[in-house]
């Protein structure tokens, strides 16, 4: 049916035709004048309303009433689920009749199609895929898992959330961690260890701890808790009370509190627990280190406060052991092994109390059964077995031979 339009109407009039139920609009056909051409009216901007006298979409459909029954369905007359649909509150539903998001795929029995696939026509490998199992894939046809990607996974910033303010600074998502029970209120940049009891907390570690664990990192790339992993800087907070899930960084940057106990620090000087509980120092004798200085500090300012960049590497340091005598993690030859072996002896002797120098042996106490010498020192007075016999003899002393080694039986 052609319907008639007013040709002699002015540009933009609005030309419509609605039908009506009961005085309530339920199909409007709508338009507006072009201006008239030879004599002849032209109509633009044609639109189909449902529901509505104004359509403003090619095809617009409102609910007028309160009802249950969908806006919109497609489907098929032999079944009841549709293909598509949009329910009376404005939810989309593929395959299904009760959509409870704004948009969602219904699952067929069996189906061996994917739920969603979003492609590029010229390639049989999807960008994103939804499979028939509700697994994801990114970048291939088959995920085997929740989410599968085939290919590189990048992040350029160190976000908490997609709602904050945030920015880069040189200890930023540049380290991997791992969560830990906090002993007692820990912050990030703290040098800590194993605390007492169970189950095991971090406490704040000293140069007297026993077991060293490393530093409170500041935000992580990568963080372990348990069974679930978090990238991109997960929440991370400035504190951490007794109780607390803190970050405890296994590898990477970050930034530890140090003071000047052991000197200013360089960088490369290994980092150790100080006296002070949480700080580091400079370390210059053998024990646990949490890491090597990335920057020279020395001293605490407005803008390092207080604390210094370093590479994680939790180790057991040794000064007389130098990349002189060690290359590529190999002893190069024979002669840097025995010099290892022996600078090793000497500093377990030194932390006894014996000091070798110069071939001269400095001890507080010696307890023997027999002592031989070719002399004999007191202070800078030396005598020898001539010098001494003469000695004793004038002082009516004897001095008694050794007792002869017994012949062997025969």
């Amino acid at each position: 049916m052609d319907l008639p339009i007013n040709s002699f109407a002015a540009t933009n009039t609005v030309q419509s035709y609605s039908a009506l139920l009961n005085g309530s609009t339920t199909l409007t056909v709508w338009g507006q004048s072009a201006g008239t051409s030879q004599g002849v009216s032209a109509i633009t901007n044609q639109k189909v309303g449902i529901g509505t006298s104004t359509p403003w979409g090619i095809l617009s459909v409102e609910r007028t009433d309160a009802t249950t029954s969908p806006i919109f369905v497609v489907s098929s007359m032999s079944t009841g689920t549709p293909y598509f649909i949009v329910d009376q509150n404005g939810k989309i539903g593929i395959a299904t009749t009760t959509p409870w998001g704004m948009l969602s795929i219904g699952k067929t029995i069996a189906p061996t199609s994917p739920l969603f696939v979003v492609s590029n026509e010229s390639s049989s490998t999807p960008y994103f895929i939804i499979a028939n199992n509700g697994y994801v894939g990114i970048g291939t046809t088959s995920p085997g898992f929740p989410l599968s990607v085939v290919g590189n996974i990048g992040t350029t910033q160190c976000v908490t959330s997609a709602t904050t303010t945030y920015s880069i600074g040189p200890a930023d998502c540049t380290d991997i961690a791992e969560s830990y029970l906090a002993g007692e209120d820990l912050e990030p940049g703290d040098i800590v260890a194993l605390g007492d009891g169970s189950p095991l907390r971090l406490v704040k570690a000293t140069n007297v701890s026993k077991t060293i664990m490393g530093a409170i990192s500041t935000r992580p790339a990568v963080l372990f808790e348990g069974s679930m992993s978090s990238f991109g800087a997960p929440a991370v907070q400035s504190i951490y009370q007794s109780g607390d899930k803190a970050p405890l960084a296994l590898t990477g940057r970050i930034l530890v509190k140090v003071n000047l106990d052991g000197g200013e620090i360089k960088a490369g000087d290994p980092i150790a627990a100080s006296a002070e509980a949480g700080i580091g120092q400079k370390a210059s004798a053998s024990g646990m280190i949490v890491g090597y200085a990335l920057e020279d500090y020395s001293g605490p300012t407005e803008q390092n406060g207080g604390k210094v960049l370093i590479i994680a590497a939790l180790q057991n340091w040794n000064p007389s052991v130098t990349n002189d005598s060690i290359t590529n993690n190999s002893i190069t030859n024979d002669q840097s092994l025995l010099a290892l072996i022996i600078d090793t002896v000497k500093s377990w002797l030194e932390s006894l109390g014996v000091f070798i120098e110069n071939g001269i042996v400095r001890l507080k106490e010696l307890v023997a059964e027999k002592i031989t010498v070719q002399q004999l020192c007191v202070e800078s007075v030396c005598v020898n077995s001539a010098q001494l016999q003469t000695l004793l003899n004038n002082a009516g002393l004897s001095s008694s031979a050794p007792d002869p080694e017994p012949e062997p039986i025969k």
